[in-house]
């Protein structure tokens, strides 16, 4: 009788400790997503933003770098979104363009990163719960993790996300044929998102002989505002290799919230 007692006993432990481990996974998402419903605050923001761009590419024995960079100020609020460049970078841009009119393969870095990043841009970075709550529709959450970093006790939700939510063209969709990837929120125990990570790969054929591969991450860090979710930073790098030659690309933005 007393085995039979502990035999119920242990199996009533475990039974628990899988509804623990299960509610536990459902109540990062669900912490994740009120968290978001809640961030999405319209009161004014003014900050400053540094974004840097670059492009490699090798074909054949030639090798081809392009840079860019700018700074830019930014003030949003109820009545729109406003940026700002000063005369330093006003001036950057005059040249650029006459030395661009001159010579089509002139170094334009300044003219290279305002070509880049748009009005688009800048609001999914003052806008950050919009774009996670999006991305989550499509996302498949895999499962919740317990992680320590720099002394806190933070969530990791581990998600894989469909190929459309990454390549938004459905003529470039066609020619993948494998696609793979990993994607993270790092969340405090309120379910504000700290980090994110997204790795991935893949790899197509187009017209029979024309072979891409491809490869990237990007690691974006996210604090509030005010009741607003904002991206702080974003690091990102795509790698390729084709029938033509191999590259990368690579994005750098930081954002710095003024008082």
């Amino acid at each position: 009788m007393k085995k039979l007692f502990l035999r119920l006993c242990l199996l009533s432990l475990c039974y628990g400790l899988v509804l623990f481990h299960q509610t536990a996974n459902a109540d990062g998402l669900a912490d994740l997503k009120r968290a978001l419903n809640s961030l999405n605050n319209k009161a004014e923001i003014r900050a400053h933003l540094s974004y840097s761009t670059s492009n490699t590419r090798n074909i054949g024995d030639e090798t081809i770098q392009k840079y860019g960079s700018v700074m830019m100020s930014i003030n949003a609020n109820t009545d729109g979104l406003q940026m700002f460049y000063d005369d330093k970078v006003m001036t950057l841009l005059q040249t650029e363009r006459a030395l661009r009119a001159d010579n089509e393969d002139a170094e334009t870095p300044t003219l290279r990163a305002v070509n880049n990043i748009d009005a688009g841009d800048i609001s999914r970075i003052l806008n950050s719960s919009f774009g996670l709550m999006q991305l989550l529709k499509k996302a498949a959450f895999v499962n919740e993790q317990t992680i320590e970093k720099e002394g806190l006790t933070l969530r990791q939700l581990n998600f894989t996300l469909p190929l459309d939510s990454l390549i938004s063209d459905k003529q470039i969709r066609k020619y993948v044929r494998t696609f793979s990837n990993s994607y993270q929120i790092i969340i405090d125990e309120q379910g504000i998102p700290i980090e994110s990570h997204l790795v991935y790969e893949g790899k197509g054929r187009a017209y029979i002989v024309i072979r891409v591969e491809s490869s990237g991450e990007s690691h974006s860090q996210y604090a509030v505002h005010d009741g607003r979710l904002v991206r702080t930073g974003l690091t990102a790098i795509d790698r390729w290799d084709s029938t033509f030659g191999e590259g990368q690309n690579s994005e750098k933005e930081v954002l710095t919230i003024l008082d």
